[in-house]
């Protein structure tokens, strides 16, 4: 095989391989963000309904009081579906969160996607 054949190949390959990498980070960083698992217990407060995974919360939320996540009070489209959810067996889910805190620690979801 002459040079520059072996030489285009090789830049072929280190390109295919710098595009992977870069896909396989941007996958990463959005798992610190979102996290799918099935809805293992539901209860609500005063800002709003919590929700706990059987997998835990996203990377995002490590900290959050025993695992709860808060689905805020004024998202009331969201605060239907997790119970809409709950009450139909559909558990298993999508959490998406912004790693953002309430004043009594537990995790806000911004998005809350039935799988």
């Amino acid at each position: 095989m002459p040079a520059s054949r072996l030489i285009k190949k090789s830049v072929w390959c280190g390109r295919l391989a710098a595009i992977l990498a870069l896909t396989a980070a941007s996958s990463i960083w959005a798992a610190e963000s979102y996290q799918t698992g099935t809805i293992t217990n539901i209860t609500t407060i005063p800002e709003g309904v919590l929700l706990m995974l059987d997998v835990g919360p996203p990377t995002n939320c490590t900290g959050t009081p025993y695992n709860w996540m808060l689905v805020p009070e004024a998202n009331k489209t969201m605060v239907a579906a997790v119970f809409m959810m709950w009450v139909s067996g559909q558990r298993r889910v999508t959490v998406y969160s912004a790693g953002a805190y309430t004043g009594n620690g537990f995790c806000k979801l911004g998005q809350v996607d039935p799988d």
